[in-house]
């Protein structure tokens, strides 16, 4: 079995720039070196931004590199933390298809590694508008005309191109490094995920550390990483292959599937949801945000009633009737199939074959809903046998705060963590 090297990829805003009618991010990217970034982005995420940022400026904030399409709301959606101290917040904002295909290169494409940069004398300042001016270090007219350079060079390109785009600008415009060049080979019309239609334009700087050094490549075509995924062949199955382990959600969906969903995506790891049909009418924008982000969405029957005790009608509308609702959100059949209590007999599985679904079942009780308790959840992974493991879990504040101490152990055991199919 191969190892994974996870590294963890540090996305900070630090200000919002507005010049010339065009709006830019500055921000910090962290991996395994630090590079500053100027984003142009588009003006209703840049509003979008500036609307959730506190005046004070004695916040931090952290861009997730998440985001997903709100059918509810018909738009994009991705989220910052802001944090002060010991304390820190999740936040939500609106945004643009451009604002994704932007998040999706920087990364996929991981541009720290492609490009040499310095870290010295990098000094962070809260994200306001109003601080911009103060965060390059430079003598004052040399910034201004750097700034003003930069700006009229991404309208150049909008309009001769006519993208609406972001463009890269990296960080030549602070003058710390030296012999900054724009090419036509790095303009890609070709970035993947954007709508048919328009163009897509990345405008990077080739940098040199010294004379010596050969320039780097800019970024190329983005794409969205794929979960590793097991498809299930038998009629139930309790557990998985060694080397694997899934990370199951049951009695959802609830007001806490979007921070599930979020910790999941930022981890890069799988999961899969198990969802109650009643729930289903009350959260179906969660359903779709599970679903839209990649993750396994079945059934865990329409009102989590123990089912060996019920007919064989009520059966067959227990198991069926979550699967039209599902559907109907995410227009993909539901294929997994998880019985409350574990309950079933011969009736049940011979009705969940005859719609081709599988029956999940589980080898490792985290015995959640009963301790409600972080710690208890986390020691109960743990102290199992995970290797190979289907871990059972439940939606709840507690498991929201267990989940990545969880997540970091099963990295640490080089085991793959995997959506059930």
């Amino acid at each position: 079995m191969s190892v994974q090297v996870y590294q963890v990829k540090l996305l900070e805003l630090h200000s919002v720039h507005k010049e010339l009618d065009q709006s830019y991010l500055r921000v910090k990217l962290t991996s395994d070196q630090e590079l500053e970034l100027l984003w142009h982005i588009d003006e209703e995420t840049a509003e979008s931004l500036l609307a959730v940022l506190e005046p004070e400026g004695v916040y931090k904030y952290r861009l997730s590199f998440h985001s997903s399409w709100n059918s509810v709301k018909n738009q994009y959606e991705s989220f910052l933390t802001k944090t002060y101290r010991d304390q820190s917040e999740r936040v939500y904002f609106s945004c643009s298809e451009a604002y994704v295909s932007g998040l999706n290169a920087i990364k996929n494409n991981d541009p720290v590694s492609e490009i040499q940069t310095r870290s010295a004398g990098f000094e962070a300042s809260p994200p306001q508008e109003s601080q911009a001016a103060k965060e390059v270090r430079q003598p004052k007219l040399q910034r201004r005309l750097t700034w003003a350079a930069v700006a009229l060079l991404s309208l150049v390109f909008t309009v001769l191109l006519g993208s609406s785009m972001p463009t890269f600008i990296y960080k030549a415009a602070s003058g710390e490094v030296a012999n900054a060049s724009f090419g036509e080979s790095e303009v890609n019309r070709n970035f993947a995920g954007y709508v048919a239609g328009h163009r897509a334009v990345t405008v990077s700087a080739q940098f040199r550390a010294s004379s010596n050094s050969e320039p780097r490549q800019p970024l190329q075509e983005s794409v969205q990483p794929t979960l590793p995924t097991v498809a299930l062949e038998e009629a139930v199955t309790f557990n998985l292959p060694k080397g694997k382990v899934a990370l199951t959600f049951d009695d959802g969906p609830s007001k806490y599937t979007k921070a599930i969903t979020d910790i999941l995506t930022e981890h890069e790891v799988g999961g899969s949801f198990f969802f109650i049909g009643k729930n289903v009418k009350k959260y179906p924008e969660s359903v779709q945000y599970a679903k839209s982000s990649g993750y396994t969405v079945g059934s865990h029957s329409m009102n989590h009633l123990e089912l060996p005790k019920l007919s064989s009608d009520k059966q067959k509308y227990e198991i069926t009737h979550p699967n039209e609702l599902i559907q109907k959100i995410t227009n993909e059949p539901v294929v997994l199939f998880r019985p409350p209590y574990g309950a079933h007999n011969d009736s049940i599985t011979d009705i969940v074959r005859g719609i081709d679904n599988k029956m999940v079942l589980w080898n490792v009780d985290t015995k959640d809903w009963e301790s409600r308790d972080a710690e208890k959840i986390y020691n109960s992974v743990a102290k199992a046998k995970v290797n190979g493991s289907i871990i059972l879990l439940h939606e709840s504040q507690a498991t929201v705060d267990a989940l990545p101490r969880i997540i970091q152990f099963l990295k640490e055991q080089n085991l793959e963590l995997v959506n059930l199919q």
